[in-house]
């Protein structure tokens, strides 16, 4: 499975193509994902889906902005979410809320699976920031 494959199941699964954007360097290969969040459609986020060349490991990363006023509570409220869910790791890049999850998937379904149970949890664990 490759981005392009990826990007057509997406396609076929409703999203719009402008809301899909795709990169590719010598190792990988990324696509990029616009959409509103479900819970409140004021806040944006982007999807990364990281393609590894030659394996079946893909990175999911789940961003959404947040204007900081506090850095230190944002970063213990973050190490609080490593300590509680294993699946995944959350950070903080340029005033990005960041939820990062791996899989190793050889279908575009292994992927979309994993896809909606990260962005659920993105959600969730990013509404009290």
């Amino acid at each position: 499975m490759n981005k392009e494959e990826f990007k057509a199941y997406l396609i076929d699964n409703g999203y719009k193509k402008r809301n899909i954007k795709s990169y590719e360097n010598e190792k990988s290969e990324a696509i990029t994902l616009i959409e509103k969040a479900e819970k409140d459609s004021n806040i944006r986020y982007e999807t990364i889906f990281m393609f590894h060349k030659n394996t079946d490991i893909v990175e999911i990363w789940i961003q959404r902005p947040i204007l900081i006023r506090d850095r230190l509570s944002v970063l213990e409220s973050l190490n609080k979410l490593n300590a509680t869910y294993s699946v995944s790791n959350y950070c903080l890049i340029d005033n990005n809320l960041v939820e990062k999850t791996y899989v190793v998937a050889s279908t575009c379904d292994e992927v979309y699976v994993m896809y909606q149970k990260a962005f659920e949890t993105a959600q969730n664990c990013f509404k009290n920031f």
